[in-house]
């Protein structure tokens, strides 16, 4: 299988604060999570989003992370976990800290 003939990089990678916990791991970009992040920045381009921060994020930011991060963000003295890529709306992901 071709897959064995190279490896591809992956970084875990932990973030936390008083608000929550973040166990992620990023990977170097494969061809499907390649064309996920070009569907989530089309879908991003349709919204007509107004604040040109917003757009900006929707369009490049979020995508590139969520194209490429799996993991669970944990909130704290919640049972809620979120889990990345699929549960991270784009909604939530702009209210989290700017250092995540």
């Amino acid at each position: 299988m071709l897959s064995s003939w190279f490896s591809m990089n992956t970084r875990k990678v932990t973030f936390e604060n008083d608000r929550i916990k973040a166990d992620l791991e990023v990977t170097e970009e494969t061809v499907l999570q390649g064309m996920r992040r070009t569907r989530l920045k089309a879908e991003a381009s349709m919204k007509g989003e107004t604040d040109p921060d917003r757009a900006f994020l929707a369009m490049v930011t979020y995508p590139d992370l969520m194209a490429v991060t799996t993991g669970v963000i944990k909130v704290k003295g919640k049972k809620e976990s979120i889990q990345v890529p699929e549960g991270l709306e784009f909604d939530y992901f702009i209210t989290l800290p700017g250092q995540f």
